[in-house]
Formats: C-alpha cells, sequence, structure tokens
C-alpha cells in the first residue's frame, strides 16, 4: 500500500539504548493543532494480540486498559477514549475508524522504530476552540507496531521482573494514543510522549504529558497555553515566553 505523505503523518515511538535526563523544555501539540471535537472516540484493538506475550490474551486486556490511560490521568477525567476489540482488522487510512493493529500493513515503522500512528486526517473545515487555542477537526487516526520487537506487560512481568530486551506494551500503547488525540513529541524526556522509550521500562504519565492533554481538552482551565496561543503574560505559556505588541501576544 502505498502512503500519500501529503495526507499521512507518521508520529513513531523508538527504542533507545538506555534510561535518559530529564530535558527543560515542554509538550508540543500536532501541527496544525487539533483534537477529537466529539467525543468519547472508540479505539478498535485488534483481538489477535502479540505472539511475544505469552499472557493468555497475548496482551489484548493490557492495550485495551492502555488505550484509556490517559482518560484518569492527574488533573480530572477531560477526555473520553474508549476502548473495544476487533477482529480481524482490516486497514483502510481515512475510514474514520480508529484501529490499533498489531502488525503494519503499509510497512511504515521499522527499524527503530516501534510503533507509529497515522496523524494526517483532519479537516480545517470544520474548528473548534479550547481556551484560545483554536483547533481543527480530527477525522481518523490508526495505530500500528512493529513486530520485530518483543513486547511484554505489567502482567507478564511485574515492575519488570525476568524482562529481557522488552518493550512495554502499556507504554507504547498510551504513548501513540497521545499522538491518536492530538499530541506531537515532547522534548522532556521523562515524558510519556518523548519520542524514545528504553527496554524493560513502563514508563508512565507525566505532568508534562497531562498539560498537553489538557491544552486541548480541558478548555475551563488547566494546562498552559502552548506556542501560538494567545496571552498576557509569560505564566500562562508552556515555554514561559509570552511576546509580541499589547492586546495581540501570543506564547513563543
Amino acid at each position: 500500500m502505498k502512503i500519500n505523505r501529503r495526507l499521512v503523518r507518521l508520529l513513531t515511538l523508538a527504542v533507545a539504548g538506555g534510561m535518559v535526563t530529564s530535558a527543560v523544555s515542554a509538550y508540543t501539540l500536532l501541527n496544525p493543532a487539533r483534537k477529537w471535537l466529539s467525543t468519547p472516540r472508540t479505539v478498535f484493538v485488534d483481538q489477535g494480540g502479540l505472539a511475544s506475550v505469552t499472557t493468555p490474551d497475548r496482551g489484548v486486556a493490557a492495550t485495551l486498559g492502555a488505550v484509556t490511560a490517559w482518560n484518569n490521568a492527574p488533573g480530572g477525567p477531560v477526555l473520553n477514549v474508549t476502548s473495544s476489540t476487533s477482529g480481524p482488522p482490516t486497514f483502510v487510512l481515512g475510514d474514520g475508524r480508529s484501529q490499533l493493529i498489531f502488525s503494519d500493513p503499509p510497512g511504515a515503522c521499522t527499524g527503530s522504530c516501534i510503533a507509529a500512528t497515522f496523524t494526517g486526517f483532519y479537516t480545517t473545515s470544520q474548528t473548534g476552540t479550547c481556551g484560545s487555542l483554536t483547533v481543527a477537526s480530527i477525522t481518523d487516526s490508526d495505530i500500528v507496531y512493529n513486530l520485530a520487537f518483543n513486547y511484554s506487560t505489567q502482567a507478564k512481568d511485574p515492575g519488570g521482573a525476568g524482562c529481557a530486551s522488552e518493550i512495554s506494551l502499556e507504554s507504547v500503547t498510551t504513548h501513540e494514543v497521545g499522538h491518536l488525540i492530538g499530541l506531537a513529541h515532547s522534548s522532556v524526556s521523562s515524558a510519556l510522549m518523548a519520542p524514545t522509550l528504553s527496554y524493560c521500562v513502563n514508563k508512565p504519565l507525566a505532568t508534562d504529558d497531562t498539560n498537553g492533554r489538557n491544552a486541548l481538552y480541558n478548555c475551563s482551565g488547566g494546562g498552559c497555553t502552548p506556542a501560538g496561543g494567545s496571552c498576557t503574560s509569560g505564566s500562562s505559556c508552556c515555554s514561559g515566553s509570552c511576546k509580541g505588541k499589547p492586546g495581540n501576544k501570543t506564547c513563543r
């Protein structure tokens, strides 16, 4: 299947050789800023699971839980993503049905890429707002996995015990769903939305991740204003920098 790069933007999660230290920055939203204007959003999970996960359901239950992790992250339930199994799945880009597939039909995720989310389906003809942020409407998004890696779950290896060169299925899934709801990669390396993940690390959501989610979905307040959003002072900006002429300042 040939990918039309003008329509499909991939955000991938890659494997890192070891743990990394925290950087000073903030989350990033997809550009242009966009979100699901209608929720709950159902993500259909491939019921076949992963052969490398040797629990009875091959990680399907862990994946279903990881999809909804964004709902109740610190800061409150400002987003409602639901999950359901489907199978055998059919991979169709742009069909309006979000699917998480334990394979990679278009071959989009190779090498150090662990998983990828197709984020290029949205429309600027339908927009919404979240505080001072104007957002386009996401119309579709799908997730694929690189089966060259071995995956593990908390049920299989509690606390990472017995893990050897395996990737946390929960962390990968929640990271990719972050892209699905409108987040790009964060340069805060302690954040789950950082672009790399180490072996045998079940990385949880961090405050930076929650701030990004809130900037898109907690429109009554919470989170910080991303670059390009209107501001009156640096304290409201994720970067801490608010510049421009009076009455027309934006976060930088």
